[in-house]
């Protein structure tokens, strides 16, 4: 039933009326639903934002740690580094004391 289906104002009712006319209830009902469509679709944004949030942190993570691991392998190497020119300025020396 829609709002033309009531006929004219004053017209004898053949039937007890709805609290509020069809029209209105199928508008609200609409509104509703749109409520309910546009509350969903804001949530599912939310929930893949907070998604995208978690993987840009646990990349930014790895990123943190990777880093951490190269400045320890840097260090690691310039300690070797030095390691080896004392070991081969050594070695040199025993080489040309003993000949």
């Amino acid at each position: 039933m829609h709002c033309e289906d009531l006929g004219p104002v004053g017209a004898p009712v053949k039937h007890i009326e709805p609290l509020f006319p069809v029209c209105v209830q199928e508008k609200t009902w609409k509104n509703r639903r749109s409520q309910r469509l546009d509350k969903m679709e804001l949530l599912n944004l939310q929930s893949s934002l907070q998604s995208e949030i978690q993987a840009k942190q646990s990349i930014q993570d790895e990123l943190r740690t990777s880093k951490a691991r190269l400045v320890a392998t840097e260090k690691y190497a310039r300690d070797w580094q030095s390691t080896s020119i004392v070991l081969f300025t050594h070695e040199n020396r025993l080489s040309l004391r003993y000949g």
